[in-house]
C-alpha cells in the first residue's frame, strides 16, 4: 500500500514480497532481537513504479512502532499485556547501495534492506536498530526526491540533503507489522521461517535431530552399545569389536579389592661435567673446554 505525498508524483510503491508477509501475518509475525543484533524475515523488499529516470531519489525506512502497548503470548496468541516502555526516536535506515540513486536505478529491480539488524541493546551505537521486545512494530518507507537546483551548503551531508528532499511517497502497511521477540513464541511462525528461510539450518538441524530420536529404534531404556560392551555379565559378542584388539581384557578378572599403585624408583642420573681452564681455552681456540665430547668447534 503506496501512500502518495504529492498526488501530481505519480509515485508507486508495493511491497515486493507480499504475498510472504501475508502469509506470516496470519499468525502475528515475530522477528528476533539479540544484543549482536538480527536480521528480519520475511525481508523488507520493495518495488518502484513512476520515478523520474533522471531525476535523484533517497529511500529511507522506519522501524516505527505500532501502539503504546506492551504484548505477552498466552494460550497461542498475542494479548496486550500493559503499557508499553517510553518510545525512543526511530533511526533513519539507508538502503545499502548509498543514500540517492537515479529513478531509473531504484526502478531497475526489487529494493531490499537486506542488511538491516534489530537489537534489544541501549549501548549499541552502529547502524542496528534498537527495538523493545514485546512490543509491535513496523516497516516504513520514505521515498524522497532530491531538489538538485539548491546550491552546495558547507554543511554535512546529510544535514545538505535533509534540506534538498521532497518527500513523494510513504508506503505503511498493517501487513509488516511484527513483534519484537528474544525466542520466537508462535509454533506456525517458526514452521514458516524454517519453510521460507534459507538461513533458517539452526531450527531444521534441531527438528530432524528430534525426528530421527523419536524414530530410532534405539531411542529407549535400554543401555547403549557401549555400555553393554563394558558392562560385567557381557558375552563374548557383545565385546567382539572391543577384544579384537585388546584380546587380554578378556582373559583378565575384575579385581576384588582396590589395589594400590606400584612404587617405582627411578636411577639418579650420572653426569659428568668438565672443569673450567681458562688456559686450555686461550692455547686451544677450536675445542670447547665445556664440551665432554671435545668436538671441533667453527672458527670465530
Amino acid at each position: 500500500m503506496a501512500l502518495p505525498v504529492d498526488n501530481a508524483s505519480g509515485v508507486r510503491v508495493k511491497i515486493a514480497n507480499e504475498e510472504l508477509w501475508r502469509q506470516f501475518h496470519k499468525h502475528t509475525t515475530e522477528m528476533i532481537v539479540t544484543k549482536s543484533g538480527r536480521k528480519l524475515f520475511p525481508k523488507v523488499e520493495y518495488q518502484l513504479e513512476g520515478l523520474q529516470a533522471d531525476a535523484n531519489y533517497a529511500l529511507v525506512l522506519h522501524i516505527e512502532r505500532v501502539d503504546d502497548i506492551r504484548y505477552k503470548f498466552t494460550n497461542g496468541e498475542w494479548v496486550a499485556a500493559g503499557r508499553a516502555d517510553p518510545r525512543t526516536p526511530s533511526r533513519p535506515i539507508h538502503h545499502q547501495d548509498g543514500i540517492s540513486q537515479s529513478g531509473k536505478a531504484w526502478m531497475r529491480g526489487v529494493v531490499c534492506f537486506d542488511r538491516v539488524k534489530l537489537t534489544n541493546s541501549a549501548q549499541d551505537i552502529g547502524p542496528n536498530v534498537q527495538l523493545y521486545s514485546m512490543h509491535k512494530y513496523r516497516p516504513v518507507l520514505h521515498v524522497y526526491r532530491i531538489n538538485d537546483a539548491l546550491p552546495y551548503s558547507p554543511t554535512s551531508m546529510y544535514q545538505q540533503m535533509q534540506n534538498q528532499l521532497i518527500p513523494v511517497a510513504i508506503v505503511s502497511n498493517p501487513i509488516m507489522d511484527f513483534i519484537a521477540v528474544t525466542a520466537y513464541q508462535n509454533q506456525n511462525v517458526i514452521k514458516l521461517k524454517i519453510e521460507h528461510n534459507p538461513f533458517a539450518k539452526g531450527f531444521r538441524e534441531g527438528a530432524e535431530r528430534k525426528r530421527s530420536l523419536s524414530i530410532s529404534p534405539n531411542n529407549s531404556s535400554s543401555p547403549s552399545p557401549s555400555s553393554k560392551r563394558l558392562s560385567r555379565g557381557s558375552t563374548h559378542s557383545d565385546i567382539g569389536t572391543f577384544s579384537k584388539y585388546e584380546p587380554s581384557v578378556l582373559m583378565r578378572s575384575p579385581p576384588t579389592a582396590i589395589t594400590p599403585m606400584g612404587h617405582y624408583t627411578l636411577p639418579a642420573p650420572n653426569w659428568s661435567y668438565s672443569m673450567w681452564n681458562p688456559s686450555a681455552y686461550m692455547f686451544a681456540p677450536m675445542i670447547n673446554p665445556l664440551n665432554p665430547y671435545q668436538f671441533p668447534m667453527q672458527p670465530p
